[in-house]
């Protein structure tokens, strides 16, 4: 038998309200009226005309009973929603449709459009397209896009109403989408099922995380999946975040001055004005004001004194009318230490005064017990190695022998790249200057120099400092008196100089213009070289006043200025160094519901930390440590991706695109196996109910 064409009904149960036409259909009986005969001889030569007027009414209540008994007819069709197939399309009638429904359940769709949440929207379309499906035939299954997609269910699955409660439960995470592998699920969800597939993505359409798509052009074509995105709308893309709060110095010292800094980012198109609070330890330390110009970016600080050692929690909040919320609390953890830590690396003898390190340890801790600011660690150079910097603040090199293997190098360079802190290292004018250079041939071959020192050259006639970059640190310490006081040192021997690496930042110069401080960048650290020593031998640098406050400055230059603790991002599963005992540990999130944590060797192996906030490290019930989760800063920015543009990346194949994507509400529907009828019987149900209206007003005209 050939099939020219076939109807299909998505849900047939719906062509039950077509029972409702027996309402106009009563209410029509209902209003005949009962009439008597009554007859009065003066108006017999009227009866003629009023059987005519009445033959004429009865014909009008019966074209509005049928007008309106077809609006209910087609609005009964249009909830059935009929589907026209076609010869070509009518044999796969049976077939079972299999839809996997993406909902992007980002931070960025917490925001605010329309007066509703986002992720609200989001819903509603996942609930659209299950109304698309036939129950009892077609299957589906809902993945979550966060940081880590994850579906509802193990299989595509035919109860449809379970895929309803479960969409129902979607909320915004404080997470960022991983759309790539969000897609990529959803291919191999595909695999087992035998008929038209499709993939629907619902999303904000963020331009920061759409950009981060990348799938195998081949995965859809290959699986013969369509897909779908639909686009939710939104009012505003306008948003202010707070982000990055830090305290400087990034190991603070208890007792003393510190500061917390924070960036206050605006997102949106035009000035905006925020308040800016900051608790330390739940503690409100400052409020300030921040005005911030389009597209603007300021960094506000707020001074603090820690008043102990240990972990101490930041947070920085701002308050202003703004698009989405979860980006206006930012938080940190800082460490806090009852003195600083300063590694000198010499291998002379620290209690004779003609080598370096003796100098530099009565310049740094003058006093020689707890009272100094600096606690001061001396190593040689063969027990130099990654454990022993790891709570260093900063790294003198002065002076000292060769290593007998490539570690110490190796640690040194780990340890700046880890942005542990800075190395100083202090060219000796001594009696090995064939040492010292072997030392910068080995530093070279391992991190940048800013200058190459050449040889070793006396200076009859003395050097002195020069010219001087005396308004940036470390050298905007020193006033006017003391410039010149430190520019009336002389120097009798020092070393030439090859080239100055462009990168590099020269701090001073000797009289004749060669370099005698520079610095260079290393990993998130730095190296700094100077072309003169602590050393008595050719100068008395160490002995002058002066000195103290230049190798200070120069330490505290060379500190740290991004915290130890890595930055942890909502959605993700973290390791950390251990610092306490052995024993049960537990982490408890912002709402103090407690997780196991596994301990492996000395490291902690946290669970994904979903939301934002602080958490409290347990041991055995008792707190030791704190932790600090953040969004993902580019979930602020709340921009679009050109819907074009998401097309190009999806249909890589010009000649066969498999990929559409549409505004909420304009998308076709994505049962593709006929023609969908139900927009013609909304249209005819319309248009009946349009003629009812008007023959009305014909009548009573």
């Amino acid at each position: 038998m050939i099939t020219l064409a076939a109807i299909s009904l998505t849900s047939p149960a719906m062509l039950l309200g077509t029972a409702a036409i027996a309402g106009p259909i009563i209410a029509h009986l209902m209003n005949r009226r009962t009439r008597r005969k009554i007859v009065f001889p003066t108006i017999a030569l009227l009866q003629e005309a009023s059987a005519s007027q009445s033959s004429i009414f009865r014909l009008r209540r019966l074209i509005l009973l049928a007008l309106r008994c077809v609006a209910i007819v087609f609005i009964a069709w249009a909830f059935a929603r009929p589907v026209w197939l076609d010869a070509d399309t009518a044999s796969g009638v049976g077939q079972k449709l299999g839809v996997v429904i993406i909902a992007d359940v980002s931070a960025s769709t917490g925001q605010r459009a329309g007066g509703v949440d986002m992720i609200q929207q989001v819903r509603g379309e996942a609930q659209h397209v299950i109304d698309e499906l036939e129950p009892g035939r077609d299957v589906a299954n809902l993945i979550r896009a966060d940081a880590h997609p994850r579906p509802a269910f193990e299989d595509l699955i035919a109860n449809l109403p379970a895929l309803r409660k479960d969409i129902d439960t979607l909320t915004a995470t404080d997470q960022r989408a991983d759309l790539t592998a969000a897609i990529g699920l959803a291919a191999d969800q595909m695999q087992a099922h035998d008929g038209p597939r499709r993939i629907v993505i619902i999303s904000d359409m963020q331009a920061t995380n759409w950009s981060d798509l990348s799938i195998d052009p081949t995965t859809l074509a290959a699986g013969d999946i369509r897909l779908t995105v639909i686009e939710t709308p939104a009012e505003s893309a306008a948003n202010v975040a707070v982000t990055r709060p830090r305290t400087s110095p990034a190991r603070p010292v208890a007792g003393q001055p510190a500061q917390v800094i924070a960036a206050i980012v605006n997102h949106a198109g035009d000035r905006r004005t925020a308040t800016v609070q900051c608790r330390v330890d739940d503690q409100v330390v400052g409020v300030m004001p921040a005005q911030l110009e389009a597209g603007d970016r300021r960094e506000v600080s707020f001074p603090v004194v820690f008043d102990g050692a240990g972990p101490h929690t930041v947070m920085v909040s701002i308050d202003t009318d703004n698009t989405l919320s979860a980006d206006d609390n930012a938080y940190a953890v800082t460490d806090v230490v009852d003195r600083a830590t300063v590694v000198i690396i010499s291998d002379d003898d620290p209690t004779e005064p003609t080598g370096p390190s003796f100098y530099l340890q009565r310049a740094l801790a003058p006093n020689g017990d707890d009272s100094d600011p600096l606690q001061l660690r001396v190593l040689q150079i063969d027990e130099v190695n990654e454990a022993a910097l790891v709570d260093a603040e900063a790294v003198v090199l002065a002076d000292p022998a060769r290593p007998s293997t490539s570690t110490p190098f190796d640690s040194l360079s780990g340890y700046m790249q880890r942005g542990g802190g800075g190395v100083l290292c202090l060219l000796s004018p001594g009696v090995a200057p064939g040492v010292t250079m072997q030392n910068i041939a080995d530093l070279a071959n391992v991190l940048p120099l800013p200058y190459q020192p050449v040889e070793l050259v006396e200076h009859p006639a003395a050097l002195t400092f020069g010219e001087g970059a005396w308004s940036s640190p470390p050298l905007n310490v020193f006033d006017e008196a003391s410039q010149f006081a430190l520019q009336r040192i002389p120097f009798a021997r020092a070393y030439s100089v090859a080239e100055v690496r462009p990168e590099a930042f020269v701090m001073l110069r000797f009289s004749d213009g060669s370099p005698a401080l520079a610095s260079i960048g290393h990993g998130a650290g730095r190296f700094v070289l100077a072309n003169f020593s602590s050393s008595p031998r050719g100068t008395d640098l160490a002995k002058r006043g002066v000195f103290v406050p230049l190798i200070h400055s120069l330490v505290d230059h060379l500190r740290p200025t991004t915290s130890s603790r890595p930055a942890l991002l909502a959605g993700h599963a973290h390791t950390l160094q251990l610092h306490a005992a052995a024993g049960r540990y537990t982490i408890a999130d912002p709402a103090n519901q407690s997780r196991p944590v596994q301990r492996l060797d000395n490291m902690l192996q946290l669970p994904r930390l979903d939301r934002a906030g602080l958490y409290t490290i347990q041991r055995d019930g008792e707190p030791v440590d704190r932790v600090a989760v953040n969004i993902d800063p580019r979930e602020s920015d709340l921009r679009r991706i050109d819907t074009a543009t998401v097309q190009a990346m999806l249909n890589t194949d010009s000649d066969s695109p498999r990929a559409e994507v549409h505004r909420a509400g304009e998308v076709a529907s994505i049962d593709d196996r006929g023609i969908p009828l139900w927009p013609w019987c909304i249209g005819a149900a319309m248009a009946a109910l349009a003629a009812e209206m008007i023959f009305l007003r014909v009548m009573r005209s």
